[in-house]
């Protein structure tokens, strides 16, 4: 008799080649989904740059015309593009139009108080907050210990003490304390006094809450008097 053949190793070769053909195909798939993404990643990327170059375009013939007009036809331009619009969205116009329009707008809405220290600007505040930080032992983020205090201003005595005794430098220097019966205080700085005038001026005419503060005009004779 003769004997049968072993027909496990036949077997098992076409389970490893099916497996196989799956391993392929599973393979093609994903090389196909990676080469269309790939190309949609390209054709967005082409996109972005064509519409990237089609407003430097016109951002740059915007700017050639807007060369060749004077300041009052700019000022007319900006006028028309703001009206009807709330206040918001007149700032918003106007921050990004600012590379068009800052020659315009310089002068006519320039604030005086960039140019303060920090101190300077404590003077001219209409609240005092303090308040201790410290940096947690995991992240060293910030936090807040104690209490938190809002201590309320009248920048009225501002303008009735400064400017004090008029001196030659025309520097003042200045201790800020939470209390007046404290020793210690927590900014000690020589400030400007005609800087903290000027600011209150524009803060007068700018801000609603700066309406009310009137300025000490009688201050150097005063300010005699008292050296006497």
């Amino acid at each position: 008799m003769k004997r049968k053949r072993n027909c496990m190793p036949k077997k098992r070769q076409k389970e490893k080649n099916k497996t196989l053909d799956e391993k392929t195909r599973h393979l093609t798939k994903k090389q196909l989904l990676l080469q269309s993404n790939t190309a949609r990643k390209r054709k967005a990327r082409a996109a972005f740059t064509s519409a990237q170059l089609e407003l430097q375009k016109d951002s740059l013939r915007k700017a050639e015309e807007l060369r060749n007009l004077t300041s009052d036809e700019k000022q007319d331009q900006l006028q028309k593009a703001t009206d009807g619009m709330s206040r918001s969205q007149k700032s918003l116009t106007i921050e990004e139009n600012s590379h068009n329009f800052v020659k315009i707008l310089k002068e006519k809405h320039k604030n005086n108080l960039a140019d303060l220290t920090p101190l300077e600007k404590r003077l001219i505040c209409r609240r005092y907050p303090f308040m201790k930080l410290i940096a947690l032992p995991q992240g060293r983020l910030a936090s807040l210990k104690g209490t938190f205090v809002n201590i309320p201003f009248n920048e009225q005595t501002v303008c009735s003490t400064l400017p004090r005794t008029p001196a030659p430098a025309g520097f003042i220097p200045v201790k800020l304390k939470r209390q007046l019966k404290y020793k210690t205080y927590e900014i000690f700085e020589i400030i400007r006094p005609q800087r903290v005038m000027t600011a209150l001026r524009w803060l007068r005419q700018n801000n609603v809450l700066y309406r009310n503060t009137e300025e000490c005009l009688n201050w150097e004779e005063r300010s005699a008097q008292e050296d006497q």
